[in-house]
């Protein structure tokens, strides 16, 4: 949402969040928290919904496709962007995890930190899309 209040969307991270919610993953409140800190982000809630609400229209995007099409290998892409439902389905499953992401936040700040997070380890049971497995969950890039 930072990038999305900048007035550009990072369609990348689009597929990298899709990537995680596929593997399970949740949102960590107090990354989150700290991250609307850093970034003075007062109205994030906001700019949560208002990056959910343009979804579809990104995901169904050209831009987005010829964005991907960089970053997959060749059946990747075809099995996924030769589908009609996966743009709404990303939008979907991006959307979800913004929504956590928020909601997250707010539990951190209510002081509820047990919440799921992106840490090593805590991925739940891995999501396909048509069948299309999703690789392995992140956890080496998540230790810190």
């Amino acid at each position: 949402p930072s990038s999305h209040a900048a007035g550009r969307v990072r369609l990348k991270d689009l597929w990298d969040l899709n990537w995680l919610v596929e593997q399970g993953c949740g949102a960590d409140g107090e990354l989150v928290a700290a991250k609307v800190i850093d970034y003075g982000l007062a109205d994030y809630a906001e700019l949560v919904e208002g990056a959910i609400n343009d979804l579809p229209k990104i995901t169904e995007s050209e831009a987005f496709k010829q964005g991907m099409r960089t970053f997959l290998d060749t059946e990747r892409f075809r099995r996924t962007f030769g589908n009609p439902n996966f743009p709404g389905y990303v939008s979907r499953q991006v959307g979800e995890i913004l929504e956590a992401a928020k909601a997250a936040a707010i539990r951190f700040y209510a002081g509820d930190t047990q919440g799921p997070g992106l840490r090593a380890g805590n991925c739940a049971a891995p999501q396909t899309f048509e069948g299309v497995p999703p690789s392995n969950c992140p956890h080496e890039l998540l230790k810190g």
